[in-house]
């Protein structure tokens, strides 16, 4: 193989995501992830997270770049795509920022263009 090698992750855990109105709602997670080929890439690393909590599941998706040179901090964008519950029909977009074991972001939910 030549360049980098391409690797996988998987994770769980949750997540404590604190709403507009300051309501907060602990989510749990299953995510994957691979890096991208050194020639042939826009993102660092791909991810992709099935997740929900007492409302609905929801699936997010990430494009994420290393912001270290130990490949620990990332900065990655991305979409959310409702699944069950109050997030069915809904769609938004998300960021997410830090490193190994935490991290912050923000994200948007509006009904989906369906």
């Amino acid at each position: 193989m030549r360049g980098n090698p391409v690797v996988g992750t998987y994770s769980t855990g949750t997540s404590t995501v604190t709403w507009a109105d300051g309501r907060k709602s602990v989510d749990t997670y299953t995510c994957i992830g691979t890096t991208q080929p050194a020639n042939n890439r826009i993102f660092d690393a791909h991810t992709i997270c099935d997740a929900g909590n007492a409302d609905g599941t929801y699936t997010a998706i990430f494009g994420c770049n290393f912001t270290s040179k130990d490949m620990r901090s990332t900065g990655c964008v991305g979409g959310l795509i409702g699944r069950t519950g109050k997030y069915v029909g809904m769609g938004g977009t998300i960021t997410f920022g830090g490193a190994t074991g935490g991290g912050t972001g923000t994200g948007t939910w509006a009904k989906s263009g369906q």
